[in-house]
């Protein structure tokens, strides 16, 4: 009876757990995330740009281009702003709510973090450059130092 019980415990263990994994949508490549955040990362991805996409931008510049690296080791030709990508504030200092701002940093991790800050405080039209300056000079372009 006891053994018959350790039987029923982990097969209704197994079921619970197949029956939870076939609730979550696996859109994301079988991550296992809710539908609900595939489709916020689906989302923020639109407002990931390439570095080529960036070179195209800046020909006909309608976009603020803010460097958020610290700390300071050059520059995409075009920077309009160097800001700390952990000074927030300054942005909303500098910047409206809806205005394009286009941010990048040496890889793309503290503009990332950057981005996911400026979103939350209510920034709509704010575009991340995948790689940053990395990219730019993979792609054969040059950092420009000002300082």
């Amino acid at each position: 009876m006891r053994r018959f019980s350790l039987v029923f415990i982990v097969i209704i263990a197994i079921g619970s757990v197949v029956l939870w994994r076939g609730s979550i949508k696996k859109n994301d490549g079988g991550k296992g995330s809710s539908s609900f955040s595939s489709q916020s990362n689906k989302r923020e991805q639109n407002y990931l740009i390439s570095v080529s996409q960036l070179k195209q931008m800046l020909s006909e510049k309608d976009f603020v281009l803010v460097n958020v690296h610290i700390p300071y080791e050059g520059e995409i030709a075009g920077t309009d702003y160097n800001i700390d990508y952990r000074n927030i504030d300054e942005f909303e200092k500098r910047f409206a709510k809806d205005e394009k701002i286009v941010i990048y940093c040496r890889s793309g991790a503290m503009s990332a973090n950057a981005f996911k800050k400026l979103k939350e405080r209510g920034f709509t039209n704010v575009y991340d450059v995948q790689g940053g300056m990395i990219a730019w000079q993979q792609i054969g372009e040059k950092l420009v130092f000002k300082k």
